[in-house]
């Protein structure tokens, strides 16, 4: 006896769902648009799958349009694009991954050869792919290559969205090395809003921008290179601005910088109601970081802050008052600090001070902490009666109950 098609349609997703280890994620996805959602996040989910298709026609009918909506063409997997948009299942493909998927280990050669391939397949298999929704664009490191070759590579990209006609793209996630490689992709336009790259940006519900290393040593995880520093932070952080003010009708925004990306300057399109906001190594002032709060009042519901670090005011004000945002249900806020030059730059605790874990704020006020623990457990509150999991709990959370946290805001708010 043959188990019925329709059957097996609701089985699968929980194959998939069954392989993600949802207690070791910081948090879950459960905003109204969820943002990533045409991702396999497991790869043990991506290998049950395509075994589960191996089963019989019935199983292979039913998989295959889980297993084939994400597709990763990194260095080394570039021809499985091409392979699949010229077969019957390019239109179950939602997800693509391209680059060099982060910290891979992979030789310049390699790179260079993907970079130069890129740009004479990549556009032509897009075009292929009626239903795709989500890019992902994982730039080419200063580790991997050469500045002409990483210029190659974004060049690519650039080439894609801007003579690429994907009607059905609402996600996009870009990730390049400094805040120069950026500009490639507003690159002598004097009117950004009106060229395709401006309409793309202006019809996606997501958004990612990530910059991951700085120009300035002191903040550099590695060595930053000659060609690297001609191009200072400072000067094109504007880049990351100029993206932001594109995206209008946004409802998850990721940020990613190093702390010279100040926020105070970014404008924020007035158009979007954002339900989710990451932010991670950009620098903000409490009072600008609280009025796009106060906008997205009804509408926000996920933020994460990693390694935020705040201008001016204290992060204790910030998170009382992020805690009464009404439908609020994912926080997350891990390493976040005050900036060396900011108005409240006394509460940053010294170098190896280990009195102090940073695990959530570096700061020499605990009061912060008391602050973020009624966060919490506001938060949990509402998951509780949304029949939702709580969140995993940080330190705030486990050590101070709601009453005592409570007691010491009123006295020191």
């Amino acid at each position: 006896m043959q188990v019925p098609r329709e059957i097996l349609d609701v089985i699968i997703p929980y194959v998939e769902v069954s392989c993600v280890d949802f207690k070791g994620m910081t948090k879950y996805w459960v905003t109204e648009y969820d943002s990533r959602q045409y991702q396999i996040v497991e790869s043990r989910a991506r290998y049950e799958l395509a075994h589960l298709r191996l089963v019989n026609k019935a199983f292979c009918q039913s998989v295959s349009p889980r297993l084939f909506r994400h597709i990763i063409a990194d260095v080394g997997r570039l021809g499985r694009i091409s392979e699949i948009a010229h077969s019957p299942y390019a239109t179950y493909v939602r997800h693509i991954n391209i680059g060099t998927s982060g910290f891979c280990s992979v030789s310049h050669s390699d790179v260079t050869i993907y970079a130069e391939d890129l740009i004479y397949l990549l556009p032509p298999c897009l075009a292929r792919l009626p239903n795709l929704r989500s890019l992902e664009v994982f730039g080419v490191w200063q580790s991997h290559g050469t500045r002409e070759t990483i210029d190659k590579f974004i060049s690519s990209v650039t080439s894609v969205l801007r003579d690429v006609n994907m009607p059905s793209l609402e996600e996009l996630d870009i990730r390049l090395p400094i805040c120069h490689d950026f500009g490639q992709l507003l690159h002598d336009e004097t009117d950004s809003s009106n060229t395709r790259i401006g309409r793309v940006l202006r019809h996606l519900k997501y958004l990612g921008i990530h910059a991951w290393f700085s120009t300035e040593r002191q903040n550099s995880h590695e060595p930053v290179r000659p060609e690297f520093a001609a191009h200072p932070d400072e000067t094109f952080k504007v880049n990351i601005y100029k993206l932001i003010a594109l995206a209008k009708n946004v409802r998850s925004l990721a940020i990613t910088g190093p702390e010279s990306v100040d926020l105070d300057y970014a404008e924020f399109p007035s158009s979007i109601r954002l339900r989710s906001l990451y932010l991670c190594g950009v620098s903000i002032s409490a009072n600008v970081l609280l009025d796009l709060m106060h906008h997205w009042r009804d509408s926000i519901r996920s933020i994460e802050l990693w390694a935020v670090e705040l201008k001016t005011g204290t992060w204790k004000h910030v998170l009382v008052n992020i805690s009464t945002l009404p439908i609020l249900i994912d926080f997350i806020m891990e390493f976040c600090a005050y900036s060396r030059g900011g108005t409240s730059a006394q509460l940053r605790p010294r170098p190896n001070n280990t009195l102090h874990d940073p695990h959530e704020i570096e700061s020499l006020d605990s009061c912060e902490f008391y602050a973020l623990a009624i966060l919490q457990h506001r938060v949990n509150a509402k998951r509780i009666s949304a029949g939702l999991p709580k969140m995993r709990h940080s330190r705030a959370a486990d050590i101070h109950s709601m009453e005592s946290a409570m007691s010491v805001m009123d006295g020191s708010v």
